[in-house]
């Protein structure tokens, strides 16, 4: 349920509330008052039970919708997920082991319209990336379509340097990588650091 939803349940029940107060304070003359505020909160009983009883539809994870599961080249990796992560409309984080031409492993999660994190834990990623043979890391992530925003953010520039901090030591490169739509609708990547 969303948050405007939320707020216009709360503002109905309030408003219900105080009708009853009204009716309650009046002396509860007239028949008809009674009767249509009784409606009225006889209805707004019914659909809130009837909405709580709802069940959430998981949706399947980022990286399954779009084909990112499997070893594959580094090109077509970036391309599928690009497409994902307009149709997203959200800011999406991305983390992918590579080698020199392949992408062996990828995490992802859906943020989001202004923030986003890694998937799983970033302490074990050099652990990953010497388990499956990968030489360097290659995070990903987008600034959804607001003003084209084709340039880090400070938070970015922070994320990097704390996830470089990490990683020192352990053998594994890291790069991280901010993905946006062109004028043109196709992906643009722009590489970034401290």
């Amino acid at each position: 349920m969303s948050l405007l939803e939320r707020r216009a349940r709360r503002s109905q029940g309030a408003g219900l509330v105080w009708l009853l107060l009204a009716a309650v304070a009046v002396g509860a003359r007239e028949p008809v008052l009674i009767l249509a505020l009784g409606a009225a909160l006889l209805a707004w009983v019914l659909l809130r039970s009837r909405r709580s009883g709802r069940k959430k539809v998981r949706r399947t994870p980022f990286k399954s919708r779009h084909g990112l599961t499997q070893r594959q080249p580094l090109e077509e990796f970036e391309a599928r997920m690009a497409a994902g992560m307009f149709q997203e409309g959200r800011e999406v984080f991305v983390t992918a082991w590579c080698t020199d031409t392949e992408v062996v492993r990828c995490t992802a999660s859906v943020g989001g319209l202004t923030s986003c994190r890694p998937a799983d834990d970033v302490r074990r990623w050099a652990h990953h990336a010497h388990r499956v043979g990968a030489d360097r890391i290659r995070q990903y992530h987008n600034h959804p379509d607001v003003l084209l925003r084709s340039f880090p953010s400070r938070q970015d520039r922070r994320s990097h340097a704390h996830l470089t901090e990490l990683l020192d030591g352990t053998g594994v490169a890291l790069e991280s990588w901010l993905v946006w739509r062109s004028w043109l609708g196709h992906a643009r990547f722009k590489r970034f650091g401290p």
